[in-house]
């Protein structure tokens, strides 16, 4: 230890220093009063009320008095004293970390058609099954130190939420744990590994889990299981994605049970959503969940990625799109929740391709003919009419044409036809260009919230389609 020796002035620059042997000023235990009140207090008293404290131990029992650099846990500044002094730095293995977002129903969304997330009222805790220790969120942080290269299952859970789990690679090849790819991406988003990945020699890894961040967690009231389960003759899922309409990716990741044969994600009923599985070729397949109010869980079997699958959910969604949206010929959204078009779950019986023809007739008594399947896709009323009726007229027949093309285009890849089924599809993308100028030109004359939940669903059309053209069948 170094002892300083003084000196005659203060205006000196330079100092003395001697070597003092450490043993001299060793602190061996911390004895005495460990509590101090002001007022008189029986000492058995006070080592009943202070014997749960304990202390950091003395200075020469920690880690850090035999090795400093265990003081130091920031990746980058373990990583600048590996390289200025040539110091082992793989003590730690780096952190997971993320954010609790509570589900919540969205003013936004017309009826039971969208979520919003929002600050968690109240705090969670995290459990690697690696580690039989929860830690607690703070404000709502997830963060768990020093956790071990490899791949772990995480649940984070609360008072009165529903657990939520996802598998992680931390460390490794994965990046950021959380599985993302470009085909669960917006067009404004691309999904990149976080800045702090491991590399062989690098600083430890930052793994962050959820959704960029975010995991996103339901009250137990307004939770819905939706559980996914591949068919007999497919590929087990790589990764699973749930979509919300309005609150966008609520889910993206490793399943959480690797050795389960499908995958379960607890969402809000008030949601409307899209469930996307990839397998271990890379081939994606995408369905709808659109929960009833009195639904607990939300079955797709048989799940399949590929055409067939791509072609299936986007007549799924046109055909719950445009439904919904002849609910609007009074002005307002009441009854969109009752329209009956059923999802791809087995919760709800049917088929969008069974309903569909019920679904255009009711909108020709609404558009005064049966739409769109002549033309070029934005045939109908762009609302030069004058009326107050017209950009609704028009916006309906852009959807009738749209549904055509996409009935279409899923008897054709049901069929085996991809070849037919690839002319249908890039069809159906010029009259999901229609809609998109439908909505633009007739925003003002088109009621309530309906340019919003048919504006929300066009980019979710066009990803969709393209992947389906992409895929080998």
């Amino acid at each position: 230890m170094f002892a300083f020796e003084g000196a005659d002035t203060a205006g000196e620059a330079d100092y003395g220093y001697s070597l003092t042997p450490m043993a001299d000023l060793t602190i061996g235990e911390f004895t005495g009063p460990q509590l101090s009140f002001e007022f008189a207090v029986p000492s058995f008293a006070e080592d009943a009320v202070a014997s749960h404290i304990t202390t950091t131990g003395t200075p020469t029992a920690q880690p850090r008095f035999a090795d400093p650099l265990t003081d130091v846990t920031d990746p980058r500044h373990r990583s600048a004293l590996s390289e200025r002094f040539d110091l082992d730095v793989s003590g730690l293995a780096g952190d997971v970390v993320g954010v609790i977002r509570e589900a919540t129903d969205s003013d936004d969304a017309p009826g039971s058609n969208g979520v919003d997330t929002g600050e968690p009222v109240v705090e969670g805790i995290a459990l690697l099954e690696s580690d039989p220790e929860a830690v607690p969120t703070f404000n709502g942080v997830v963060a768990l130190r020093d956790v071990p290269a490899g791949e772990h299952r995480l649940t984070v859970n609360g008072a009165g939420v529903a657990p939520y789990g996802q598998r992680i690679d931390h460390g490794g090849d994965g990046g950021d744990g959380a599985g993302s790819t470009d085909s669960a991406t917006t067009d404004s988003e691309t999904a990149e590994p976080t800045e702090s990945a491991a590399t062989a020699d690098g600083p430890p890894a930052t793994t962050t889990v959820g959704v960029d961040g975010d995991v996103v967690v339901t009250p137990n009231e307004d939770a819905v299981k939706v559980r996914a389960e591949p068919a007999a003759d497919a590929p087990g899922f790589d990764r699973v994605a749930v979509e919300d309409d309005v609150a966008g990716r609520v889910y993206d990741g490793l399943p959480a049970d690797d050795e389960a044969e499908g995958a379960a994600v607890y969402v809000h009923r008030e949601g409307a959503y899209t469930a996307e599985v990839e397998d271990e070729a890379g081939a994606l397949g995408a369905y709808r969940v659109n929960p009833a109010a009195d639904q607990s869980t939300a079955t797709v079997r048989e799940a399949r990625t590929g055409k067939a699958s791509l072609t299936s959910f986007l007549l799924t969604l046109l055909t719950e799109t445009i439904a919904q949206a002849s609910v609007f010929e009074d002005g307002d959204a009441d009854g969109i929740d009752e329209v009956g078009v059923p999802d791809d779950t087995e919760e709800q019986t049917g088929a969008a391709a069974d309903a569909v023809e019920d679904v255009l007739e009711a909108t020709a008594s609404v558009t005064g003919g049966p739409g769109g399947d002549t033309g070029g896709g934005d045939s109908g009323d762009d609302g030069s009419g004058g009326g107050p009726d017209a950009g609704f007229v028009g916006l309906l027949r852009a959807l009738e044409a749209s549904t055509n093309a996409a009935r279409r285009a899923n008897e054709a890849a049901q069929a085996g036809n991809a070849q037919g089924a690839d002319n249908r599809l890039r069809g159906l993308k010029q009259r999901t260009a229609a809609i998109a100028d439908a909505l633009e030109r007739n925003r003002e004359n088109l009621p309530g919230q309906l340019p919003g939940l048919v504006e929300r669903r066009v980019p979710q059309i066009e990803r969709r389609i393209q992947q389906a053209i992409d895929a080998d069948e």
